[in-house]
């Protein structure tokens, strides 16, 4: 068969338990990478910050493609979906590049126009500060 993978991010206390799971199910015929660094995002749901992991899961058929989804759907993974040909995937990694710099490029703005903003006001607090007094 072809090889094909998912690829997303996990709790990074899940992991331990996502390799158990995932070897015992696949028979050893899954093989999983997860990134070295885990990074500290809030939890839309809870609003609460939590730690995550990359990971990306290779396999073979599309069987074991749907046990992977059903136990990233049971540990609470997010699966992204990459598309399996290269140059749909430079594509798509090109296209998150421009989004990243776009979003950079308005905070940027937006932090330089409110130190802009801020900087006008301090210069009349102390006259606003006298006539509310």
């Amino acid at each position: 068969g072809v090889l094909s993978f998912s690829a997303g991010v996990i709790e990074t206390s899940q992991i331990h338990l996502f390799e158990r799971i995932l070897f015992r199910s696949s028979r050893g015929n899954a093989f999983v990478r997860f990134s070295r660094e885990s990074r500290s995002i809030v939890d839309p749901l809870t609003g609460e910050p939590m730690n995550k992991t990359a990971l990306v899961v290779f396999y073979s058929g599309e069987q074991m493609r749907q046990k992977v989804n059903k136990i990233c759907q049971s540990l609470r993974a997010n699966l992204y979906a990459i598309p399996e040909d290269p140059a749909q995937q430079e594509q798509t990694l090109q296209s998150c590049e421009e989004s990243i710099q776009e979003i950079e490029s308005v905070l940027l703005n937006t932090e330089k126009q409110r130190k802009d903003i801020l900087q006008d006001v301090s210069m009349y607090i102390d006259t606003w500060s006298y006539q509310i007094a």
